[in-house]
């Protein structure tokens, strides 16, 4: 038999050396059917005629580099590229083996003259690759249908210990696959039923193939009935080595024909009554033909009375069948999803509920219908057309047929997201003033105790040496002398004191000198109290701001600086103030230990409070830390000016 010949584009601009390579494969035979283009251009036009076997190629050419010859995607690749180059650089190797060529060749005499040797080389691996390819998208197939199916799929070995279980199988039973691995196939199985168990094992073994209806236990004891397909399992030389089966959860089956064999006792009760009944119908049959006349023309009133306020209501109304279809809705739960008028009839009611809901939503249809409980006002959600999620307020009746069965269920809904939100913002509201309030007592609850403990003392020290100075004046001069000098010195310290406190609750130097100044002086009173270096940067062009945005930047500050100085552990903490077009910037800065937002204790809510108090001045809050990497917090906040008549005294 002849060999194939095979097709080869040789892209080469240099006439000589394509002699080369032609006479090369020429003194190999006739097995060659070789193409040559001088250029790009020609290149692409011979592979826009035909897709050769092998494309070997000069790496430059008049009208650029071969390379631009590789499909821009792996998945594209329709034959390999053997690369020639004239000069040898490691780096070009390295960067066209991984575009995707599939060789890399100097030129000389020797490598033309080798170029046949080199080509089957390349066609070789070539077809390996392709090979290797294809079984690679093979297995990935398998796999993905394997997960995919509904179906639970086991393997175990001869012993009966599972192997390999996929998650359907493990759901099916109450456990994840990795619990599964190694147990016994007798945790799925009471002890009374093993012995049923080890005999359909054994019949796999002799015969390689058991099919029917076992029971299985799930984790939580519960018992379901199973079918189960199981055969032997058997290695590349055909020995048995374990047993694969597959088992359907047949629960709903079961409860299915028995509901349809109570059904059909039913019925058959039905034509029974019926029977004896249709000598008394017909005879009344003339009579009710002209009641249902009359009945359908009442019918057909009532009919157009409905339908006008079914299509006016601004509420949402939809009618669903006991399979979760939408059989009809009004104009307005169609506006409300942001449907088009008639585009929701006939689709699933899966189709406008988020994905996370589904299966549970279609589970209560199908216990609505069946137990018909009592109807009740409940909240759900729906999902819009262009993906949005809204908050649903959903009342519901039953749709019977003549028979009163059940047939499909009218729900009026209302949309609730705006109430919902407006619900939520206002529980966060409340929390937050919860806090704010805590926060402000016991603020209070500290000048207290600090006005008790130091004011109040020095005072009544004051006080105490005063009176002793009144009763030591005309008898012992100097002692009386020294006791005035005393209370005096009491006095100052009671005023430091004071100043202190007025100052810890909103330093005059804040409306004396500005908001710069302010944070001077608290920068420099932190530095007196903890042993870490703070830098205070600012470039505030404003000579004044408005007194509420001052005292809002300082008490940021404040307590960005004091958390800083306490938690973070830091060497350095720095702070920036920056004015920019209408923003004013504040960034607080440490290279601490920093901290998981998430894990924030409820009762710390300092971080909260400068929240709340950028959102009211319009401004954000970005609070960028993690564990072990410091913690940068940056608030931008709306800048207001002093009008002019406010800094006149």
């Amino acid at each position: 038999m002849n060999e194939k010949a095979v097709c080869i584009l040789l892209v080469e601009d240099e006439a000589p050396h394509a002699e080369l390579v032609r006479r090369a494969f020429q003194s190999q035979g006739n097995h060659v059917n070789l193409t040559v283009a001088g250029t790009l251009k020609e290149a692409r036009g011979c592979l826009a005629r035909s897709t050769p076997d092998l494309v070997i190629a000069d790496l430059l050419l008049p009208d650029g580099e071969s390379t631009e010859l590789l499909p821009l995607r792996e998945e594209e690749e329709l034959f390999p590229i053997v690369l020639m180059t004239g000069q040898g650089n490691e780096q070009v190797a390295v960067e066209v083996m991984k575009a995707g060529v599939l060789d890399y060749v100097i030129k000389s005499k020797d490598t033309l003259a080798e170029m046949p040797h080199i080509a089957r080389r390349a066609l070789s691996q070539w077809e390996d690759r392709t090979e290797r390819k294809r079984v690679q998208r093979w297995l990935r197939f398998l796999s993905s249908a394997v997960e995919q199916t509904a179906e639970g799929i086991a393997v175990s070995d001869l012993e009966g210990n599972l192997l390999f279980v996929n998650d359907a199988f493990a759901t099916m039973h109450g456990y994840s696959p990795e619990e599964l691995a190694g147990e016994h196939l007798a945790i799925f199985h009471a002890p009374d039923s093993m012995l049923a168990v080890e005999a359909a094992n054994r019949q796999i073994r002799e015969t390689g193939d058991f099919s029917g209806e076992v029971r299985h236990l799930r984790r939580d004891g519960t018992g379901f009935p199973g079918l189960t397909r199981n055969t032997l399992f058997r290695d590349e030389e055909g020995t048995p080595v374990g047993m694969i089966g597959t088992l359907r959860d047949i629960t709903e089956l079961k409860r299915t024909e028995e509901e349809l064999t109570r059904h059909r006792n039913h019925l058959e009760e039905l034509v029974e009554e019926r029977t004896s009944e249709l000598g008394q119908a017909n005879r009344q049959l003339q009579q009710e033909i002209a009641e249902r006349i009359q009945a359908e023309g009442e019918l057909r009133e009532s009919e157009q009375r409905f339908r006008m306020l079914f299509e006016t209501t601004p509420h949402g109304i939809v009618e669903i069948d006991v399979a979760g279809t939408i059989l009809s809705c009004n104009r307005a739960y169609e506006g409300m999803l942001g449907y088009d008028g008639g585009t929701l009839a006939g689709t699933a009611l899966a189709d406008v509920i988020p994905r996370e809901h589904r299966v549970a939503v279609l589970a209560e249809i199908k216990t609505s219908a069946s137990q018909q409980p009592e109807p009740s006002l409940y909240e759900t959600q729906h999902v819009t057309g262009d993906g949005r999620t809204i908050d649903c307020e959903v009342a519901w009746e039953y749709k019977r047929d003549p028979k009163g069965n059940v047939s499909a269920f009218v729900c009026v809904v209302t949309d609730v997201t705006k109430r919902k939100r407006a619900e939520e913002t206002i529980r966060k509201e409340q929390r937050l003033l919860r806090q704010l309030l805590d926060l402000q007592e016991q603020e209070r609850r500290l000048v207290a105790y600090e006005i008790h403990d130091g004011l109040a003392q020095q005072l009544a020290g004051a006080q105490m040496a005063f009176q002793t100075f009144d009763q030591l004046r005309d008898q012992d001069e100097d002692v009386a002398r020294q006791t005035f000098d005393g209370a005096l010195e009491l006095l100052a310290e009671g005023m430091t004191e004071a100043r202190r406190l007025i100052s810890g609750l909103r330093p005059p130097i804040l409306d004396e000198a500005g908001i710069v100044a302010a944070i001077d002086y608290l920068v420099c009173e932190r530095r007196q109290h903890c042993a870490v270096e703070i830098e205070f940067h600012h470039d505030l062009q404003s000579a004044r701001i408005a007194s509420p945005l001052e005292t809002a930047v300082f008490r940021v500050v404040q307590e960005t600086l004091n958390n800083a100085c306490r938690y973070s552990q830091s060497e350095k903490i720095r702070v920036d103030l920056a004015e920019q077009t209408d923003r004013i910037r504040i960034e607080v800065r440490d290279w601490g230990i920093g901290f998981d937002p998430k894990k924030t204790e409820e009762n710390r809510f300092g971080l909260e409070g400068i929240r709340e108090r950028a959102r009211l001045l319009g401004g954000q809050v970005v609070i960028d830390t993690a564990p072990n990497r410091g913690t940068r917090v940056s608030v931008e906040l709306p800048l207001v000016e002093t009008p002019p008549d406010e800094t006149e005294p």
